[in-house]
């Protein structure tokens, strides 16, 4: 296979360069997002149909998909500040079932609470975890929300499906990153 020096010499010092190329050649959907970004801009070549685009143009969709969703998830914690405030200070004057303003209480807490997995994954580049976190969230608390505002009782049967969502995102965080590099290197910007 035709490959660039800088790549070959890249791969040479994580380990076996030979079983990478191998494993690409034989089947595409074995190689992370890690391998194909340490080999910057080249280009791979001789591959299956799925490869024909640079390894830097998946590597910037990658880290785009990660900048969403961590943009997402920011604004996710935001609002979910916002709306637990209006729950706690505007709402009461309008809903008088405690039963009610207790759902609201849960939708707020439990949006907050995802808001920070959901920025977890998008630093560990683990954007399936996240979008089910964020998809959970819109099920959950949305539909919660939805419910204490419209009083529509028929919207609690969403908000488990939004919980498994939410489960989900958590089994996926815990199976789907063995690269704990990306948070140790979050955490030493910081410092």
């Amino acid at each position: 296979m035709h490959v660039v020096q800088s790549c070959q010499q890249t791969l040479k010092d994580r380990g076996d360069p030979t079983n990478f190329w191998q494993r690409i050649a034989n089947d595409c959907t074995e190689i992370s997002a890690r391998d194909l970004r340490a080999c910057g801009k080249s280009r791979v070549a001789a591959v299956p149909p799925c490869w024909e685009i640079s390894t830097s143009q998946f590597a910037q969709a990658t880290v785009m998909s990660s900048a969403l969703l961590f943009r997402v998830a920011a604004l996710s914690g935001a609002s979910a500040i916002l709306l637990g405030a209006f729950g706690a200070h505007g709402l009461q004057k309008s809903v008088s079932d405690l039963k009610l303003l207790k759902s609201w209480d849960t939708a707020a807490h439990y949006h907050l609470i995802h808001a920070l997995p959901m920025c977890l994954a998008a630093i560990l580049d683990n954007t399936t975890a996240g979008w089910l976190f964020g998809a959970g969230t819109a099920l959950f608390s949305g539909s919660l929300y939805v419910l204490v505002l419209s009083g529509k009782r028929w919207l609690g049967a969403i908000t488990p499906i939004g919980g498994l969502l939410l489960t989900a995102g958590w089994i996926a965080l815990a199976l789907g990153s063995n690269d704990w590099s990306a948070l140790r290197g979050a955490a030493r910007k910081g410092d």
